[in-house]
Order: C-alpha cells, then sequence, then structure tokens
C-alpha cells in the first residue's frame, strides 16, 4: 500500500526532524495531566495521518498495553494518601495509579511518535540531514533500519516460494511442522543475508566508499514555509518550557498529588504547547480540505 503524505513529509527533513525532537523533549518532561492529553491525542492524530485507517488497527492494539501499564505501577508504588483497596496486606494507591496512566501515555505517546518519525524520516531524508555531518554512522543507521522490512519482505518471498513448489504447511499443519517450516525458512533467509552484505561490501569497495570525502545531492529545499513553521516550533517550544519552569505545568503524584491549576498566565504555556503539538496536524488537513476544494471545481 503507498504510504500516506502529511504535511510534515511535504517540508524539509530538518524541518520535520525538529518538530519530532521537540514534542518527544516535552512528552518526557512534561507529566501535567492535561498536557500529557493533549501529546497523546496530537501523538495518535499524527500518526494516522500517516498510515490512514492501517493506523487505527495499531492504535487499538495498544489499548491492552496502556491498561496494563496504568494498572501494574501501583503494584510496586505503594505511595499516596488515598487507598483504594489493599492486597496482601499493600495498599493500591489512587496517587500511584494517576501516575502509572500518565506514565502509560507517555510512553505510548514517544511510541507513535517515533513509528510516525520513521515514515516522515525515510533514509534518503535521514541521509540528507545527517550525510555529511556523520556519513558513516548515517549509512549505518539507514541500513539497520531497513533490515527488519527487508527481511520481513524476503522472508514472505521464502515462503511463497515454498508453497508453489509444494513445500509449503497446509492450514492444518501440527506445532513440529510449523516449527520445522520456520526453521527452514530461516536457514534461507540467513544465507541470504549473509551472501547479501557480501554483495553489498564488495560493491561499496568497488565504488571507492571510504577512499574520498563522500558528496551528495540534495533533493529537498528549505523554502518559506519551512522558515515559518521552524519559527513557530521554536517559539512555541520556548514558551513550553518558560512554563515548566515557572511551575505553570507542574504534577507531582507521590507521595503527595499536587498539580498546578491552569488559570490565569498559566493558559499561555498550555496553548503554546497546544500550537506546537497542532500546527503540523492543521495544516495537514487543511491542505486536504484545500485539495478537495480544487477537485470538485474540475
Amino acid at each position: 500500500m503507498e504510504q500516506e503524505q502529511n504535511f510534515l513529509s511535504s517540508c524539509h527533513p530538518v524541518t520535520g526532524f525538529t518538530w519530532y525532537v521537540l514534542v518527544v523533549i516535552c512528552s518526557v518532561m512534561l507529566q501535567h495531566p492535561v498536557y500529557m492529553i493533549l501529546t497523546l491525542v496530537a501523538a495518535i492524530l499524527n500518526y494516522l495521518t500517516l498510515t490512514g485507517k492501517d493506523g487505527s488497527k495499531l492504535i487499538l492494539g495498544m489499548i491492552p498495553l496502556f491498561l496494563f501499564l496504568s494498572c501494574i505501577n501501583p503494584v510496586f508504588n505503594t505511595y499516596g494518601e488515598r487507598i483504594l483497596f489493599t492486597y496482601f496486606g499493600r495498599p493500591y494507591t489512587l496517587e500511584a495509579l494517576l501516575y502509572g496512566i500518565v506514565i502509560a501515555a507517555m510512553f505510548l505517546s514517544v511510541l507513535l511518535l517515533f513509528f510516525g518519525s520513521s515514515k516522515v524520516l525515510s533514509s534518503d531524508r535521514f541521509i540528507s540531514l545527517f550525510g555529511k555531518m556523520i556519513p558513516s554512522l548515517s549509512l549505518l543507521l539507514v541500513m539497520v533500519l531497513r533490515l527488519l522490512p527487508s527481511y520481513k519482505r524476503k522472508a514472505e518471498q521464502i515462503s511463497r516460494a515454498r508453497d508453489c513448489i509444494g513445500k509449503g504447511i497446509s492450514g492444518n499443519a501440527t506445532y513440529r511442522e510449523k516449527a520445522e517450516n520456520g526453521l527452514i525458512v530461516l536457514g534461507a533467509l540467513t544465507g541470504w543475508a549473509l551472501e547479501s552484505s557480501v554483495v553489498t561490501a564488495d560493491s561499496m569497495r568497488s565504488r571507492g566508499f571510504g577512499s574520498t570525502d563522500r558528496t551528495s545531492f540534495q533533493l529537498y529545499r528549505f523554502r518559506m514555509k519551512d522558515g515559518l513553521c521552524m519559527a513557530a516550533f521554536l517559539i512555541t517550544f520556548a514558551g513550553t518550557i518558560a512554563g515548566m519552569i515557572s511551575g505553570a505545568a507542574k504534577a507531582v503524584y507521590t507521595p503527595q498529588m499536587e498539580i498546578a491549576a491552569i488559570h490565569g498566565l498559566s493558559v499561555i504555556p498550555l496553548a503554546a504547547y497546544g500550537i506546537l503539538l497542532f500546527t503540523p496536524i492543521l495544516l495537514h488537513y487543511l491542505e486536504e480540505l484545500k485539495w478537495h476544494i480544487l477537485r470538485s471545481g474540475i
């Protein structure tokens, strides 16, 4: 299926990279429930703009993980004043439960942001960003990141080839037959991987890799919209950090719960963080709306 594009995919690689880095930093540092809800919603919407309906399956699959991480924290963390119930003489507190919910939301938000960044920052964009600064490391990272999808596709090819020659397994195969078939596929995949690594090394050596400085072709241009977006990201990030320093986003859950109220001037850093989170998403849907309007006029 063709990968869908969002607003950050149409920008310069440094714009998308900056947004993901700033949002991940804020996601890890902020523990206020309102900020964390905004982060989780933005991470979900950003991922859906990149994957469409297919991404909803992953998000739905994360709900049990979210519930597990939320409920498991009070089992190990017994701090708190409001006891919900006791088990084996140990208190299960409301403060620890709320803290577990925040930690689970932070974990899933960062996970979805990393999934989204892997789709926006493709291998060519990654090399465009870091090819000149760290050429060997950027090439190594790109090769490592492509291993899993490449091996998955090759394993499927090997399985289909075995099915075509009558060596595959049927739907009612036993666990032993499935295990034997898996080991055969794994052996063929390992042989292919070793052979491919030798061919890649010979090809790079014959092309003179490492013998002189690398040259790079820049396909991406830093345009005005990239500059405006970068300025907006950095300004709103600075406003969010200022709010954190001033205590407007303070949240402590254990041993005593203390969450800063959102009122007065404390609304400013929250608004700045909301603008940082949802600017690319809103611009994406505005572009989609514009495209639909133009297409309806044809």
